[in-house]
């Protein structure tokens, strides 16, 4: 149309927005997140090479330890999704290996 007009709105985008944002998607779109994730930790170390991201963000994740161990409801979240993705990771390794 010639008519479209583009807006620009600023939002917010807190912890909890992102949270319930997240927890809304299925299990692909959940999936396509961390894919997503992927290439935008990917293209921020290639435009930058010496930041400090390393090549998936390694030290960023570090830090997030750091913060873990003051928050008893962010560890136990993490560690609620950790424990069937290292299980997932190790029946992968294996597959591979074989």
């Amino acid at each position: 149309m010639d008519n479209e007009i583009a807006l620009t709105i600023p939002v917010t985008l807190t912890p909890e927005t992102l949270a319930r944002s997240f927890w809304a998607m299925n299990s692909v779109e959940q999936a396509e997140f961390f894919a997503a994730l992927n290439k935008v930790i990917q293209h921020d170390h290639a435009t930058d090479p010496k930041s400090w991201a390393w090549s998936l963000g390694e030290m960023q994740w570090l830090y997030l330890g750091d913060e873990l161990d003051k928050s008893q409801p962010a560890r136990e979240m993490l560690m609620a999704m950790a424990a069937p993705v290292y299980m997932h990771t190790l029946l992968a390794t294996e597959a591979r290996a074989s």
